[in-house]
C-alpha cells in the first residue's frame, strides 16, 4: 500500500494568503497528498474553510507593534510558536512546508529550517514580505505570481494565481443578466478585498451622484465588505439605476465580467484577477499596507498602462471624478488597458503542479 505524501500549508491572516492557498490544497487533496493547514487564528478566520481542510491553531502574534512592552510580548508568543512548531513537525512528519507569508507562517518555517525539513514559499505581492525575505535562501523554491520590485535570494519561480472558482467563459451580457443588470449600461465594479475599504465605500455615493449629473447610463456592482450603504441602495433606488449590492461575492468572475471598469484596493488577489478578466481598473492603494506594497503592485500595472492609480487622499474624490469622465468619453482608454491586461496573461506553471512534482508523486 502507498503512503501519502504529506503537506502542512502555514498561512493565514487576510483572504490574499488564504484563498489562494486552500486552492493549491484542493489540487493537493485531488493527487491523495494529505494536506494539513497551520497557523493562528484559524477557527474564527472568515476565510478559511473548516470543513474541508483539517487544521492546528499555532498561535502567534506579530511582534511589529507598538510599544515595547506589546513587542516584547509578542516576541515570546512567537518564540513559544517556534517551540511548539518544532513539537508538531516532530509528530505529523510532513513531506513538505508552503508557507505564505506573515508572522502566521514564520513559527512553522522557523522550526523547519531548524530541523532541516524541506520547504517552499509563495510570494503573492511585487514587494516581498519580511517573511519570505527571511527564508527565501532556505526554501527549495519561491513562487512568485508578479516580478519583484527588489531582488531576493535563493530559487525563484514565476507561478500563476490560484484563481478561487473554476472559468465560466461569460459574455458581458450573460453575466449583467445573472446579476439582474441593463445589458447596456456603463458598468462600475466597487470593491476593496476580501477585508473592504471604507474609504472607497464612503466615495460611492458621489460618483453616483457625479455620473448622474453629467446623464450618464450608468450601473453599478458593490461588493462592499462590511455592511451595505443604506444611503447608496436608497440612491440607485430613487433614480432607478440599476445596481447589485453584497457584503461579499464568492464568485469573482461573474462580477468582473458583468463590469466595463473597477474600483478597488491593489492587494495581490485583486490584481490577478484584474489581469485574469481584463477589467481596466482604477487602483488606491492601501496607504498602510506593509512596505506599501500595494502601492508597488499597482504601480506595476499602471507602468504598464494596463491601470490608473489614484493615491488616496483631500484630492482623491476628484481625481477619480476625472478619470471617469475621461474614461467614459473615450473607449480607446479601456480598449488599450484591455490589450496590456491580455498582454499580462501569459501561461505559467501552477503552484500545485511545482509542488507535486517537488514530492515525486
Amino acid at each position: 500500500m502507498m503512503i501519502k505524501k504529506k503537506v502542512i500549508i502555514a498561512a493565514g491572516g487576510t483572504g490574499g494568503h488564504l484563498l489562494p492557498a486552500q486552492e493549491i490544497a484542493k489540487k493537493l487533496q485531488e493527487k491523495e497528498i494529505e494536506v494539513l493547514f497551520v497557523g493562528s487564528g484559524l477557527k474564527e478566520n472568515v476565510y478559511f474553510d473548516r470543513k474541508s481542510f483539517k487544521f492546528h491553531e499555532i498561535l502567534a502574534k506579530t511582534p511589529f507593534q507598538k510599544g515595547l512592552s506589546r513587542r516584547l510580548g509578542a516576541l515570546y508568543a512567537l518564540l513559544k510558536a517556534v517551540v511548539r512548531s518544532c513539537f508538531f513537525l516532530n509528530s505529523f512528519k510532513p513531506d513538505l512546508i508552503i508557507g505564505f507569508g506573515s508572522f502566521h507562517a514564520f513559527p512553522v518555517l522557523f522550526a523547519a529550517k531548524l530541523q532541516k525539513k524541506p520547504f517552499m514559499l509563495f510570494e503573492s505581492n511585487t514587494v516581498a514580505g519580511k517573511v519570505t525575505k527571511f527564508f527565501s535562501s532556505f526554501a527549495t523554491y519561491t513562487a512568485i505570481h508578479l516580478p519583484l520590485v527588489k531582488k531576493i535570494r535563493g530559487n525563484l519561480i514565476e507561478v500563476s494565481w490560484p484563481l478561487r472558482v473554476k472559468e465560466l467563459n461569460l459574455s458581458q451580457v450573460k453575466a449583467r443578466e445573472q446579476l439582474q443588470l441593463a445589458p447596456d449600461r456603463f458598468t462600475l465594479l466597487i470593491f476593496g478585498g476580501s477585508q473592504g475599504a471604507s474609504t472607497i465605500n464612503h466615495s460611492l455615493l458621489s460618483i453616483c451622484e457625479h455620473l448622474l449629473a453629467k446623464e450618464m447610463l450608468f450601473q453599478i456592482i458593490h461588493l462592499t465588505g462590511k455592511s451595505i450603504s443604506v444611503e447608496v441602495e436608497q440612491f440607485c433606488k430613487r433614480h432607478n439605476i440599476p445596481a447589485f449590492i453584497k457584503t461579499f461575492e464568492q464568485n469573482m468572475g461573474q462580477v468582473f465580467y458583468a463590469a466595463d471598469l473597477a474600483l478597488c484596493r491593489s492587494g495581490a488577489a485583486t490584481i490577478a484577477e484584474i489581469i485574469h478578466y481584463r477589467v481596466p481598473a482604477i487602483l488606491i492603494p492601501y496607504p498602510y499596507a506593509t512596505e506599501q506594497h500595494q502601492r508597488e503592485n499597482a504601480l506595476f500595472l499602471q507602468n504598464l498602462s494596463a491601470a490608473y492609480v489614484v493615491e488616496e487622499g483631500i484630492n482623491m474624490q476628484r481625481v477619480i471624478l476625472d478619470f471617469l469622465d475621461t474614461f467614459y468619453k473615450n473607449p480607446e482608454i479601456g480598449e488599450k488597458m484591455r490589450i496590456s491586461l491580455q498582454n499580462l496573461k501569459r501561461e505559467k506553471r501552477e503552484m500545485s503542479d511545482l509542488i507535486i512534482e517537488t514530492l515525486h508523486v
